[in-house]
This record gives structure tokens, C-alpha cells and sequence, in this order.
């Protein structure tokens, strides 16, 4: 805790004090569920990016859903990705806090 140094679990993105993903980026293999985890005690949510950078549905998701988590200061968001690609991701709330996901 405290806000980093930590490790986390395998195929999690850790959401820290500092107002970073850790890992920025991490590969999977198709069927895997990835884990979001707020320990920081700040708000953050996980939203889609395009290449430009603008907030944008996930392809391929069939919902259309433009954020993937509701804004939280705690817990953790989980999703099964069935599709491989890469998918960008930043928290709306923090400018510069990005991440990439590799599906493959």
C-alpha cells in the first residue's frame, strides 16, 4: 500500500497514488480476464482511447461502451477479452494516465 512499490497480481493493472496504470502495458493470450485494481484511494476510471487519442468504443465489444468502469476510488474491474489486438486505455479523470493492453 501507501501508494507503489508494490507488485501486482498476474494479468492486473494496478491503479496507483501517483496517477499511473503499473504495468503501462501488459500481454495476454486470448481468454484472458484482466484485472483493474484502485488501491490508491483516489478516483479512477478505465476508458477506451482511438488512435488519437479520444475516448471511443472498444472494437469489437459489441456494446458499444465507451468507459469499461464507472469512476471508483476502490476495489477492482474485471474483464474477459475473446478477441486478440491491442487496446489502448487512459483514466478520463487524469490527463497522461495511459495504458496499453495486447490481446494476441
Amino acid at each position: 500500500g501507501g501508494g507503489g512499490g508494490g507488485v501486482c497480481a498476474l494479468n492486473t493493472f494496478c491503479m496507483t497514488i501517483s496517477n499511473t496504470f503499473s504495468p503501462t502495458t501488459l500481454t495476454v493470450g486470448v481468454g484472458t480476464t484482466v484485472t483493474w485494481q484502485n488501491d490508491s484511494g483516489q478516483q479512477h476510471n478505465v476508458t477506451w482511447i482511438d488512435a488519437a487519442g479520444r475516448n471511443a468504443a472498444l472494437a469489437g465489444d459489441g456494446t458499444g461502451d465507451i468507459g469499461i468502469s464507472d469512476i471508483f476510488n476502490a476495489g477492482t474491474h474485471t474483464r474477459l477479452f475473446n478477441t486478440a489486438g491491442t487496446y489502448a486505455f487512459h483514466c478520463s479523470i487524469h490527463p497522461g494516465m495511459n495504458g496499453t493492453l495486447t490481446v494476441q
